[in-house]
């Protein structure tokens, strides 16, 4: 797909997993292997709202920042085992309801 190319690895990892929006809109889950090497929060940025990676860009879409990234305390690397994160959004994502 054309968004993956020279794609920074901080959007790679989040675009190419798929999301799933916690309540209150402020956390999502990814997998904890995805933040291991990239493990500063600002180099992370979740894109909500996209729903064809072949535009350009859409008119829904959000690009948000993360403020903090929680690994399960029992991930491991080896095995993959307990392999989920929560990213912390900078701020609440918007949907039209």
């Amino acid at each position: 797909m054309k968004l993956f190319r020279n794609t920074p690895p901080s959007l790679l990892g989040l675009v190419s997993v798929m999301l799933q929006v916690c309540t209150p809109l402020r956390w999502v889950v990814s997998a904890a292997h995805c933040s291991r090497r990239y493990n500063k929060e600002s180099l992370w940025k979740v894109l909500a709202g996209r729903h064809d990676l072949d535009k350009a860009e859409e008119p829904e879409e959000q690009l948000v920042g993360i403020s903090r990234i929680i690994s399960h305390q029992e991930y491991n690397s080896r095995t993959k085992e307990s392999d989920v994160a929560l990213l912390k959004l900078e701020h609440l994502l918007v949907f039209n309801l």
